[in-house]
């Protein structure tokens, strides 16, 4: 029977830090947030905008006054 080598953990201690894991994972999970939603408004607002142009030329007096604003 062979004995495995076996690696004290002082040698693996850069590989696996829990707590810079931890670290980095939160701040990559609230970068995701922050541009998802920035997205996300951007898309909603621009695309109401479009609408609301659309309606205006289309006679809708509402929608007239609205970009006016």
């Amino acid at each position: 029977m062979t004995q495995m080598n076996y690696q004290s953990k002082k040698l693996r201690s850069g590989f696996y830090e829990p707590k810079s894991v931890r670290k980095r994972e939160s701040i990559v999970i609230a970068v995701f947030c922050v541009l998802f939603s920035a997205t996300a408004w951007y898309c909603l607002t621009t695309t109401l905008d479009d609408m609301t142009k659309r309606d205006c030329l289309a006679g809708v007096q509402k929608a007239c006054t609205a970009l006016e604003q």
